[in-house]
């Protein structure tokens, strides 16, 4: 008797261990999905997904969101001639009512982002 329990003490915690593990790996690989394709978004796709609300599609500012915080318009001159240290700054830290993007993307993205910026 003594030894059937052992036998199935020891059965249910190879069961729990292995469903576990396989619960584990399931959803590493999901985070790993969704991170790759976070990573992979197109400059335009970044800039209408965190930018555009504000800035317009073309840059202008001419949203009501953008009315409302007197949102710069970035469809060129000033903006073309800021540095990209001060452009890349000024998207990662933010500045006024603007909120810095450095904890949501990576710093490649910002980077691509300053170039899409450069071209509206």
């Amino acid at each position: 008797m003594k030894n059937s329990i052992k036998l199935l003490s020891v059965f249910v915690l190879l069961f729990v261990f292995v469903f576990a593990s396989s619960f584990r790996s399931e959803a590493s690989n999901a985070t790993a999905i969704k991170a790759d394709f976070t990573l992979n978004e197109s400059p335009r796709t970044l800039y209408v997904n965190n930018c555009a609300r504000c800035h317009g599609a073309d840059g202008k500012s001419q949203t009501e969101t953008g009315k409302l915080y007197d949102t710069p318009d970035i469809s060129g001159g000033q903006t073309r001639k800021m540095s990209t240290k001060r452009l890349t700054t000024l998207i990662a830290k933010g500045e006024g009512s603007m909120p810095g993007f450095a904890k949501k993307m990576t710093k490649a993205q910002i980077s691509s982002l300053v170039s899409y910026v450069r071209g509206l």
